[in-house]
């Protein structure tokens, strides 16, 4: 693909993406979720969230510190400091965008129990990529001192 011209701007992500992203088991989900976070504007937060996916009976704690996500499945989440509770499919829209964490919680769609501030504020600070972007170029930093 030639880049001189610029990244390419495509559509949205089809089916087949979606279809990847509701077929994520929870761990899965969960790294992707340590991926996206932007460590900025967390520093200082540290946080044990209890996820529990009522519909498949799945748990997992996962634990912010030191301004990262990491997780442990099937463990028991009682005494974590808040705990998240929504259904697989709830996930799932969550997961492709369909739906926002905001959104899902004033809906009733997913509930925060505990330290319901500190769970968003965690959740917003989740960010998010464009598909296309340039492999290599020129630093705009660089660009405009070299002759």
């Amino acid at each position: 693909m030639e880049l001189r011209h610029g990244v390419p701007q495509l559509p949205r992500a089809g089916g087949v993406v979606r279809d990847v992203l509701r077929a994520l088991p929870l761990g899965l989900f969960l790294d992707h979720l340590a991926m996206r976070l932007d460590a900025a504007r967390i520093d200082g937060l540290a946080l044990r969230i209890g996820w529990c996916i009522t519909d498949t009976g799945e748990q997992a704690l996962l634990s912010l510190e030191n301004s990262a996500l990491t997780h442990r499945l099937g463990v028991p989440v009682d005494g974590a400091d808040a705990q998240v509770q929504l259904t697989r499919a709830v996930m799932d829209d969550i997961s492709v965008q369909k739906l926002g964490y905001a959104d899902a919680v004033q809906g009733g769609q997913m509930q925060v129990l505990g330290q319901r501030d500190a769970v968003l504020q965690m959740l917003g600070a989740l960010d998010s990529f464009d598909r296309m972007f340039a492999v290599v170029g020129p630093r705009p930093d660089l660009a405009h001192d070299n002759p």
